[in-house]
């Protein structure tokens, strides 16, 4: 988990929105859409499903 959060934490100034397609629990308001005022974290991220 370090890992992927180290990129992301270097490329958060260059990558204005995230879009969290798998978060449908924040689908209302919007509040899949992380940015500099809604940063995505490792604790509000959610994973793909595994199939």
């Amino acid at each position: 988990m370090f890992l992927k959060s180290y990129y992301y934490n270097f490329l958060m100034d260059k990558v204005s929105l995230v879009i969290d397609l798998y978060d449908k629990s924040n689908y209302i308001g919007n509040k899949h859409y992380y940015n500099a005022k809604n940063p995505l974290t490792l604790q509000n991220k959610i994973s793909p499903p595994i199939t």
